[in-house]
């Protein structure tokens, strides 16, 4: 498959029917999900949104399942989806009424 003209569809198919325990390095893992480069990818590692694993001092792998599951939890923008948002405090509730 060629990633850079698959749709994303395509790719994530792609990426669907892989084992979820396939090891992918992070400049592959990237090419799935359509990034241009791993630099996204290894900022999620950094940041602890993406499971990743070091297998020396410059390899670093993630699997397939673990590229599913941050893409699942990206928005369709890219940006991660927040969770609900909490209710109001009744400070902020009075702060809200008074303005």
């Amino acid at each position: 498959m060629d990633e850079a003209q698959a749709s994303p569809e395509e790719r994530r198919r792609f990426l669907e029917q892989l084992p979820p325990g396939t090891p992918l390095a992070l400049l592959r893992a990237a090419q799935l999900a359509g990034y241009r480069s791993a630099t996204t990818l290894r900022t999620a590692a950094q940041n602890g949104r993406l499971q990743v694993s070091r297998h020396g001092p410059r390899v670093v792998l993630t699997t397939a399942g673990d590229l599913l599951a941050y893409l699942d939890r990206l928005g369709p923008r890219g940006a991660e989806r927040g969770g609900a948002r909490p209710p109001r405090t009744k400070a902020e509730k009075k702060k809200k009424e008074t303005t």
